[in-house]
């Protein structure tokens, strides 16, 4: 895909690689309505706005559902705008930056846009932003009157803008009548399958163009296609419990050569439930654990990386701590991970292994992005992601300001890449397994497939049996220094971050039986 890149620096000139083939409709409406809301939008007495940016998400979704057989879900064409801003008040030293701020501030579009129609509706918006913004000045300086803060840091460390236009191609609707032939086809297979009650395949592509300008000059236009195939099986153990378990499978399109190497991943789902289905239910454990990619997905984002974004505080009236700010601000230098696993963040990154990544080359602060070196090879947490609102003296932006919740854009993580310097293959990854398991004197130790599949390996020949009903307990920050070792083979998950992760073997994982209760069995079987 044809990248323009341009930098603007601040008091230079723009210099481009490339001919930039900006939305002409987006862009000027989003520079005339910018235009006027800093010459004219202002309250007698009350402050001006000194900093405007826009931003408008158009989405394409086309999605297709079949169950067991049967085409369900034929949603028609989706097409929609998301219209997001910031207006600020006051100046770089005193604004109305870094309070916590009261509702959402977008509005929604599902009718076609035209340079009017989004004029009125960034006008609307600007109006909104304006009043919300003096409000949160206001409050905020009472905040600081009410705490005596004194010599605090500017609101504003100013940063060079940058311009990254990216070519947007029409959108080309996938060939439905294809994908839906196949859902129905593969979903059949779980008729065969006489335990499920249910097993659903859903394709999806969706298309996000994303359009952004600020009152600096920091301009983007990027775009990203992905595709995934999900399967959902529904059934109940012997003895009563309901089993949900579900896979996503990303793929570069919906060709037959896609669709048809996703028919295996299947097949291999399938021995998984078959596996599921009748398994022990496990008993509380403490010892290693060996999480495959999904779960080392989620043991990473629940114990580093939802934690990793909003790094500056918010002042918030009514409380002196920001709750949620990252609590890793204060680790900078400090080993958080076992040596031997490097983390970086990568927002340029357009793809892994065919597979698309939300890439930016310039952040919602209009800042050029940088690659982070997270985690170094030490274990050191060595960067944090940091925007134009200063965390510390020094203080310098590294372009990761995004819109993590769609209410405000804040410092946040983007492609995030877990490289370990010495990675193990499978095979290896299992026998250092054992080898761990042998050394502690334990009967068995258990391989996470994702955060509700489990298998137990016995020490003593190796034999495996899948076991059900267990979760992680009382993981902490101290279980990331536990990780022993890293596989080589990484997977792609969506998200946001979007995590590129290898298995990971953990030294010690508290492992304990999930609180459920069965249900009532159909009162006749499946037909």
């Amino acid at each position: 895909m044809k990248r323009i890149l341009c930098l603007l620096l601040l008091g230079s000139a723009t210099i481009c690689f490339g001919a930039p083939v900006e939305n002409e409709v987006y862009f000027r409406a989003m520079k005339d309505e910018m235009n006027r809301t800093l010459k004219e939008l202002r309250l007698p007495g009350e402050a001006k706005p000194f900093y405007v940016a826009y931003w408008i998400r158009e989405r394409f979704q086309f999605r297709r559902e079949a169950s067991l057989g049967v085409l369900s879900t034929i949603t028609p064409l989706e097409q929609d705008w998301l219209v997001q801003g910031v207006v600020e008040v006051g100046t770089e030293q005193d604004s109305s930056r870094g309070f916590a701020r009261s509702e959402e501030m977008k509005i929604g579009l599902w009718t076609p846009v035209s340079y009017e129609a989004l004029r009125t509706q960034l006008w609307k918006l600007s109006n909104r932003l304006y009043l919300d913004s003096l409000e949160r000045y206001k409050q905020k300086k009472a905040y600081l009157r009410t705490k005596n803060i004194q010599n605090k840091l500017p609101d504003w460390v100013p940063a060079k803008q940058g311009v990254s236009i990216e070519e947007i191609t029409p959108w080309q609707q996938p060939d439905s009548a294809r994908l839906e032939a196949w859902l129905q086809k593969v979903s059949a297979w779980g008729k065969d399958v006489k335990f499920l009650e249910n097993f659903t395949v859903f394709g999806e592509e969706m298309r996000r163009n994303d359009y952004f300008l600020n009152s600096l000059g920091g301009k983007f236009q990027t775009t990203l296609t992905q595709n995934y195939i999900t399967v959902s099986a529904e059934f109940r153990q012997p003895d009563g419990y309901r089993e949900r378990e579900s896979r996503q499978f990303l793929v570069k399109d919906f060709s037959v050569q896609q669709l048809a190497a996703t028919e295996q991943k299947i097949q291999e789902f399938f021995t998984d439930m078959q596996a599921l289905y009748g398994a022990k239910t496990g008993e509380a454990y403490v010892g290693p654990v060996l999480y495959k990619p999904a779960a080392a997905k989620s043991f990473l984002k629940i114990l580093l990386f939802n934690e990793l974004n909003k790094t500056v505080p918010y002042f918030v009236q009514d409380n002196d701590e920001d709750m949620q700010a990252s609590p890793w601000r204060k680790k900078l230098g400090q080993r958080i991970l076992s040596p031997g696993i490097a983390i970086y963040d990568r927002p340029q990154e357009t793809e892994f292994e065919g597979i698309g990544l939300m890439h930016w080359n310039v952040d919602f602060e209009g800042v050029p992005t940088q690659e982070l070196v997270l985690v170094g090879k030490n274990g050191r947490l060595e960067q944090l992601p940091l925007g134009q609102r200063p965390l510390a003296k020094k203080h310098a932006s590294n372009g990761h300001i995004f819109l993590l919740d769609e209410i405000a854009p804040r410092e946040g993580l983007s492609n995030v890449f877990v490289e370990p310097e010495h990675p193990l293959t499978d095979e290896q990854m299992e026998e250092k397994l054992l080898a761990r398991c042998q050394e502690l004197e334990l009967e068995y130790c258990y391989i996470a497939h994702t955060s509700n599949d489990f298998e137990r390996v016995y020490t003593k020949d190796g034999h495996k049996e899948r076991i059900v009903g267990l979760e992680d307990a009382n993981l902490s920050a101290r279980s990331l220094r536990d990780i022993e070792a890293a596989g080589g083979s990484r997977k792609v998950f969506l998200g946001w971050p979007i995590l590129i992760t290898p298995s990971l073997l953990v030294n010690e994982v508290e492992v304990l039986p999930r609180d459920r209760k069965p249900g009532r069995k159909p009162f006749i079987a499946k037909p």
